[in-house]
């Protein structure tokens, strides 16, 4: 049952950029035998196929020689993501809804939101399907679920059985403070008792549901509470070999420190040193790699090896480029790059890495980052003008008439996209330096 499924199949995971805009962030080809062409080309084909047509989110559509099951999850309040979207290209036609309600579990239960790879998300759909005893539990409306929430202390219930209310909950619009604190507390005294659980009782859905708790909490005035249960789940992570879920676990309480502590640099490469094995980073999506090399960065410029950051920095992009898609970390990547550049006196660099970190920015949809960076870029052409008029004038006094008036003119051109770059509210900036020009 499932062989064709499991052994011929493609899972894409992506974000909603638009209504018109898609943009892939993982895959995973079970068959392993899909030349990288053919991947890149269906990529596109759906990524078109998904702009144009509006397709209703869990159904199963005939698309060329295959199926294609398509669920579209709307961002949930407080998780500070765009909606996802999840298609599974496949050959297998038969039992639609039994596949179609596993990718919707494995979704809701943490995949949506950066904790499986692709693969990862696959093979639990793929264990899901193989365990039905797992699959087909009843349904629990909402307003029961909280009841049996407020109850939980009295109910004989297995930490996975808290971990799929706690998910449900978890995307409902009725979540409030007080429920959320209700939840907290619950995860954080069970993860303590996770050594008692056999392994015959994966925790997987308790460790996922603990996770978005504590991601609710990262972007809150309270993260220190997101920051404690992340640290909670890692040793739970490592004892139940989810190499995903520590590899994620360590990279958001890295991106607190890097947030909210300065000089938590050597903090950082402690936390991250043990993301080294293949295990770690072929298991994690694909934008987690990248924000883990932009930490690893960050830490080494802020302990002053300058050499290692740049490194990291760059691996970053070089693995944004073979990526599918990249997230703002890697905007952060080339501005700390443009930074370098521009104490080496490498002003055009330096403005090149500053418009692409803009462009990576506004792509995301932060202009106010994207407008940041680009006023950066505006200071290194002014500086870049600079130059120039000034080897124009040395030129000029060494006679050479052609290459003084092609600096002067390049000059003005470079000038001109410094004002086309600046913020208005630092214009007197360019314009003070612009009447020597």
């Amino acid at each position: 049952m499932f062989q064709i499924l499991r052994d011929s199949s493609i899972l894409l995971i992506g974000e909603r950029i638009s209504e018109t805009r898609v943009m892939w962030v993982n895959l995973y080809d079970s068959s392993g035998q899909i030349e990288e062409e053919d991947k890149r080309k269906l990529m596109i084909d759906l990524k078109s196929y998904i702009s144009r047509i509006k397709i209703k989110s869990g159904s199963f559509r005939k698309y060329h020689d295959a199926r294609l099951l398509y669920y579209e999850i709307n961002r949930i309040p407080s998780e500070h993501t765009r909606d996802k979207i999840i298609c599974l290209y496949t050959l297998e036609t038969d039992q639609p809804n039994q596949i179609k309600k596993a990718l919707e579990t494995v979704a809701y239960r943490g995949g949506a939101f950066s904790v499986y790879s692709a693969g990862r998300f696959f093979s639990e759909m793929i264990d899901l399907l193989q365990n039905p005893e797992k699959l087909n539990l009843p349904d629990v409306p909402l307003e029961s679920a909280l009841e049996l929430v407020n109850k939980i202390d009295g109910q004989n219930m297995s930490v996975n059985q808290i971990g799929q209310l706690i998910s449900l909950i978890n995307r409902s619009l009725d979540m409030d403070q007080e429920t959320l604190e209700t939840l907290y507390f619950i995860v954080y005294e069970r993860i303590t008792t996770l050594d008692q659980i056999t392994k015959t009782q994966d925790p997987d859905e308790f460790l996922d549901a603990s996770y978005l708790i504590a991601r609710r909490y990262m972007q809150t005035e309270s993260f220190h509470f997101g920051l404690e249960l992340f640290k909670k789940i890692i040793p739970a992570a490592i004892k139940n070999n989810r190499y995903d879920l520590e590899t994620v676990c360590r990279i958001r309480i890295a991106s607190i420190y890097k947030d909210h502590f300065p000089n938590s640099g050597e903090y950082i490469l402690d936390l991250l040193g043990p993301i080294k094995t293949k295990k770690h980073l072929t298991e994690t999506s694909h934008p987690n790699v990248e924000i883990y090399y932009c930490l690893l960065g960050y830490a080494y410029g802020d302990v002053g090896k300058t050499e290692l950051s740049l490194k990291n920095y760059q691996k970053a992009i070089s693995f944004s480029h073979e990526s599918i898609g990249s997230p703002l970390w890697i905007a952060e990547g080339y501005s700390k790059l443009a930074e370098y550049s521009e104490k080496g006196y490498f002003f055009l660099d330096a403005s090149r890495q500053y418009l692409t970190a803009a462009a990576i920015a506004f792509a995301q949809g932060n202009l106010t980052i994207a407008d940041g960076y680009r006023d950066k870029s505006a200071y290194t052409e002014l500086l870049t003008s600079y130059s120039y008029i000034h080897t124009a004038i040395v030129n000029r006094m060494e006679g050479s008439e052609k290459q003084a008036e092609y600096r002067a003119w390049e000059a003005l051109r470079i000038l001109v996209k410094a004002y086309l770059h600046v913020d208005p509210k630092n214009l007197q900036r360019i314009i003070s330096k612009s009447y020597e020009i």
